[in-house]
């Protein structure tokens, strides 16, 4: 857990606020101590069906990652560590398995994540209840 940084937590519950889900979710991709990559999951409603579906704080954020432009080729995310918090009571933030794949291919080594309940008041200085996954 050395790699983990409680101010990447923190900004990334706090950041979730803007989120209009009833889950309010985001995601920060960060490559050494540089944020790379941002999204919070919104709703989208799908063009040819008219179905309403959440579009996911993880694959918008490593969707919009950022380049090195001395770097054009390099990966920008290899190596990166993926951070996904939700903002409010319910804390279950392990990205769904779609994510991780898309996680995995953009060269992610850590998904940061947070698993189970926790009174919100608490949440922000307490790191028992986050979790890390190698890729």
């Amino acid at each position: 857990m050395s790699q983990i940084k409680i101010e990447f937590v923190t900004a990334t519950i706090e950041m979730a606020k803007a989120s209009t889900c009833s889950k309010r979710h985001a995601a920060l991709v960060v490559r050494g101590n540089r944020v790379i990559g941002a999204g919070i999951n919104i709703m989208k409603t799908h063009p040819g069906t008219g179905r309403r579906a959440s579009y996911h704080a993880e694959f918008s954020a490593l969707r919009r990652l950022k380049r090195d432009p001395s770097k054009p080729l390099e990966m920008p995310a290899k190596g990166a560590i993926l951070y996904s918090f939700r903002n409010g009571f319910d804390k279950r933030s392990r990205p769904c398995s779609d994510c991780i794949q898309l996680a995995k291919e953009k060269g992610i080594k850590m998904i940061v994540f947070s698993y189970g309940s926790r009174d919100p008041e608490d949440w922000n200085t307490d790191m028992d209840f986050v979790f890390s996954e190698r890729l």
